[in-house]
C-alpha cells in the first residue's frame, strides 16, 4: 500500500453529535423514500480515498484522519431511530495499515450490538488487495456486501485509476466462498463509453461469483460520455441480466449519491 500522509479532519464531531448522513451530502432524488423506510447511509474513513471507489463514486483526493468514534455514533442513531437499514460506505484508504478495515468492522459490530434489528450493508474497496482485511470486515457479519464494480475492465484505467477489476471480483468470490450467509450485491454504471457486449460480459462475471442482486445505474454527469445509451439499450442489457437469474435486477433512472439503498 502507498502511504500518503492524512491531514487532520477540519472538524471532529463530539460524541453526542448526530453523525452526518451520506444521503445529505449531495441532493438525493429519493431521500424522502429512504427516510420513510428508515434507511440511511453513512460515509466512513473520510470524504475522499487514496483511490476512487466505484458506485457510489467516492473520489480520490486528500485524505483525512478517520473519526474513530463515528461507528458508535451511527450505532446509537440506529437504536434511537429504530432504523431498518444502514449502509456503511468506506473509501479506499491505502494510507492506513489495514486499509481502514478495523474501523469498518468495528462500526458493523457496534450497530449489531446497539440495534440488532437493523440490517447492515457495507460498500468498500479491495483494501489494497489484502484479503485478510476484507475477511476481518466480513467476520463482523454485515447482512449484505455491496461492491461497486463500476464498469468493464477496458475502462478501469480511465474511470477508476489505480483500481483493479479482477481484485474487486476476487472480493466477491472470497465473500461467497467463506461467508455464505452474507448477501452479495453489485452495481454497474452505464454511459461511460462501454459497449453493450462489455457490460453484458461484466454482468456474467458477477453471476459467476454468485452475486444475488444487481443494480444498473447511469453514470453521473461528470463521468458520462455523451448523452449515454438509450432506454431501449439499457432494457436489453437488463433483460440479459434477468435471464441469468439474479434474485433481483434493479435499473435506476438517474444517478444517485447512494445506489446502495435507493432502488
Amino acid at each position: 500500500m502507498t502511504n500518503p500522509r492524512p491531514r487532520r479532519a477540519s472538524k471532529q464531531q463530539a460524541p453526542s453529535e448526530e453523525p452526518a448522513r451520506y444521503c445529505d451530502q449531495p441532493a438525493c432524488p429519493s431521500a424522502s423514500g429512504c427516510t420513510a423506510a428508515r434507511a440511511e447511509a453513512f460515509l466512513l474513513l473520510g470524504p475522499c480515498g487514496t483511490r476512487p471507489l466505484g458506485p457510489p463514486w467516492v473520489p480520490a483526493g486528500i485524505v483525512e484522519r478517520p473519526d474513530a468514534a463515528l461507528g458508535e455514533r451511527i450505532a446509537a442513531r440506529a437504536a434511537r431511530h429504530s432504523l431498518s437499514q444502514i449502509a456503511l460506505i468506506a473509501a479506499q484508504r491505502d494510507d492506513l495499515p489495514d486499509g481502514g478495515s478495523e474501523t469498518l468492522a468495528a462500526a458493523v459490530r457496534a450497530i449489531r450490538r446497539a440495534s440488532p434489528a437493523t440490517r447492515v450493508e457495507i460498500t468498500c474497496g479491495d483494501f489494497g488487495r489484502e484479503a485478510r482485511c476484507l475477511r476481518a470486515v466480513l467476520a463482523a457479519r454485515p447482512q449484505q456486501f455491496h461492491v461497486g464494480l463500476g464498469t468493464c475492465p477496458r475502462l478501469y484505467p480511465k474511470v477508476l485509476p489505480g483500481c483493479d477489476y479482477v481484485a474487486m471480483l476476487e472480493c466477491l468470490r472470497v465473500a461467497r466462498e467463506e461467508f455464505e450467509t452474507i448477501r452479495l450485491k453489485a452495481t454497474l454504471s452505464f454511459g461511460l463509453g462501454e459497449t453493450r457486449d462489455e457490460l453484458v460480459a461484466s454482468i456474467a462475471d458477477l453471476k459467476s461469483v454468485r452475486v444475488e442482486e444487481l443494480c444498473l445505474a447511469p453514470a453521473p454527469p461528470e463521468l458520462r460520455r455523451g448523452a449515454g445509451p438509450s432506454a431501449e439499450w439499457v432494457e436489453r442489457v437488463a433483460l440479459v441480466a434477468r435471464k441469468l437469474a439474479f434474485d433481483r435486477v434493479a435499473v435506476l433512472a438517474e444517478p444517485r449519491p447512494c445506489g446502495v439503498i435507493c432502488e
